[in-house]
């Protein structure tokens, strides 16, 4: 049974909520303080009840990267530069120079190295 209040020419749906105003369409069943009410509500999280979310750490850009990377590949490759620290340094000055991070800009040397390679291959 809907809530129903005469008003000059007509019948108009009363708040289910408050019972007091008018809803703001004949199709609602809240007035328009009851809705504003409703959506400053704070919602329940989504998930499992009683579980807490994870917390989402803010990007770190190339750490993240290499972080996923190394999290998802089974194959690592450890470089020790101990007696190679000129051409670490110049990993890192290379690598500062085009904004990346050293992982990153030795597996950018080597993917153009490689293909270079295969190009020098095919143009023979």
């Amino acid at each position: 049974m809907e809530p129903t209040t005469t008003k000059g020419e007509g019948d108009v749906k009363v708040c289910e909520t408050c019972k007091q105003k008018p809803t703001i369409h004949p199709n609602s069943t809240e007035c328009a303080s009851c809705l504003a009410k409703r959506s400053h509500k704070k919602k329940p999280a989504k998930g499992e009840p009683g579980k807490a979310l994870p917390k989402r750490s803010p990007r770190t850009g190339a750490k993240d990267y290499i972080d996923r990377v190394e999290a998802r590949a089974e194959p690592v490759i450890t470089v020790r530069f101990d007696k190679h620290e000129d051409i670490l340094e110049q990993v890192e000055r290379l690598a500062d120079e085009q904004v990346r991070s050293p992982e990153l800009q030795i597996i950018y040397m080597l993917k153009e190295h490689l293909n270079a390679v295969q190009k020098g291959v095919d143009a023979r």
